[in-house]
């Protein structure tokens, strides 16, 4: 796998990660960062 799919791989881990964090945490700001950052990777 070269370095550029892992790190799309790394990214939509994290993004999915996003569901298990507590209800405390505002998960939108950061979701919204990683999914930039993903559609930035495929671009």
């Amino acid at each position: 796998m070269s370095p550029s799919e892992q790190h799309v791989a790394r990214v939509e881990r994290e993004i999915d990660m996003l569901k298990y964090k507590s209800l405390r945490y505002d998960i939108a700001p950061m979701q919204r960062r990683l999914e930039a950052e993903l559609a930035a990777l495929a671009a």
